[in-house]
């Protein structure tokens, strides 16, 4: 359920609902036990510019801690995202979000943030766009002091532009990360892009999304997951379709090596969308 107000300079909206567990055979029932309810308000800044505090909570049931104790957890997380356009063609990105409640017995105590930059060198009617960002997710230290310093992504968005090369969750992660999007036409986009991967603590684990990991090696040496490169193409034939191409690679790092991956991961895949 979604309620929703809007001004000249402000936008506010108030939602809550219940995860969906996938079914085969019959429609998706809600998982009645793990709920989400949040709050944000949008202020109109100058130009294109916004400013958007928001405050979600999500409540799950059947939750196991990271000692794998069963129970429930209460999450709640305020943030705030801000973006808008700087002198010199320059735009920027960026939101902090705090977390504190519970996880079972364990307290939590975690944070996440990123920050984004980009430049059209040529100015903004030729479109080229270089983008730079920084990417924060806490992570936990100690699996067994009472405290949950990992951040938790919540109930995770679709990917980004790096697509499915990576499925790394914004939790216990650091990674800077470099882009080039240029519109060739009207119809084409071209897209390239480069990240660096690496643990926020290597005592916690690498996420793929939720509470289970990809990984867990906290004997390993090194922090450092490894780096994606992805090139993209999008065409738009009409106002209503749109099409992707896609290919990535992700190549390990020593905390992958260490932990028993040494192969490089390659993803190829195309996309359509369909708007009414």
């Amino acid at each position: 359920m979604r309620l929703g107000i809007a001004g000249t300079k402000f936008r506010a909206d108030t939602f809550t609902g219940f995860r969906v567990q996938p079914s085969p055979r019959r429609p998706d029932p809600f998982d009645t036990a793990s709920r989400i309810s949040g709050l944000s308000v949008q202020f109109k800044t100058r130009g294109e510019g916004a400013l958007e505090p928001y405050f979600l909570w999500v409540r799950g049931g059947d939750t196991p801690d990271p000692l794998a104790r069963a129970g429930n957890r209460d999450v709640l997380t305020p943030g705030v995202r801000a973006q808008g356009a700087l002198p010199q063609r320059i735009d920027y990105n960026v939101e902090i979000a705090l977390q504190r409640g519970h996880v079972v017995a364990d307290a939590i105590s975690a944070w996440a943030g990123r920050c984004e930059l980009g430049w059209k060198s040529l100015g903004k009617e030729f479109g080229m766009r270089l983008g730079l960002e920084y990417n924060y997710a806490s992570g936990d230290k100690n699996p067994a002091d009472g405290r949950d310093g990992s951040f938790d992504d919540l109930y995770l968005a679709g990917y980004n532009k790096c697509g499915m090369v990576d499925p790394i969750a914004w939790r216990n992660i650091r990674h800077p990360a470099i882009g080039v999007e240029m519109p060739f036409t009207k119809r084409w986009t071209m897209y390239a892009g480069y990240r660096l991967l690496r643990l926020a603590n290597v005592d916690d684990g690498l996420y793929p999304g939720g509470d289970d990991y990809v990984l867990r090696n906290p004997s390993a040496t090194s922090a450092e997951v490894g780096s994606d490169a992805i090139v993209a193409a999008g065409y738009a034939p009409s106002d209503h379709w749109r099409l992707y191409a896609r290919f990535g690679a992700l190549f390990p790092g020593a905390y992958l090596r260490q932990s028993g991956y040494m192969t490089q991961l390659r993803t190829a895949y195309l996309q359509t969308n369909f708007t009414f």
